[in-house]
C-alpha cells in the first residue's frame, strides 16, 4: 500500500465485513474497517477521545473475539452524517486474553494466506 503518509502499522491488516460492537460508558455501534495482530481502525458515528478504552466484541469468521482496546487516534471526516459514521479511530489492543489471542490469529491467517 502506497501512501504519501509514514506507515505506522506494525504488522499487515486485512478488511473485515463482519458488524463490531463496542461497549464504552455509552454503546456505540462501529464499523470496523480493518484488524491486525495488534489493533484495528474503526469508524464511529461520534467521537471518541484519545486514550479511552472500550471493551470491543466482534464474531471473527463466526468465532467470538473480544479486547479491551484504547483508542490512539481519531480522524474526523469533517462532514458528520446522520446515517452513516464519521469519526475513524485507530486503537490498540490494551488487554488480549490467550483465547482471543488464538482466535485473532487463526482469523488472519485464514485472511491474509486468502489475499493475492
Amino acid at each position: 500500500m502506497a501512501t504519501s503518509a509514514a506507515e505506522r502499522r506494525r504488522a499487515p491488516r486485512v478488511p473485515v465485513r463482519e458488524a463490531g460492537r463496542c461497549e464504552l460508558r455509552f454503546w456505540s455501534t462501529v464499523r470496523v474497517i480493518d484488524i491486525s495482530q495488534f489493533g484495528i481502525l474503526l469508524e464511529a458515528g461520534r467521537p471518541i477521545d484519545v486514550a479511552e478504552q472500550a471493551e470491543f466484541r466482534v464474531a471473527l469468521d463466526g468465532e467470538p473475539f473480544a479486547s479491551t482496546i484504547e483508542v490512539r487516534r481519531q480522524q474526523s471526516d469533517g462532514h458528520p452524517r446522520r446515517d452513516t459514521p464519521f469519526v475513524k479511530l485507530g486503537a490498540e489492543f490494551a488487554r488480549l486474553d490467550e483465547r482471543g489471542r488464538r482466535a485473532l490469529e487463526r482469523f488472519l491467517r485464514r485472511k491474509v494466506s486468502k489475499q493475492p
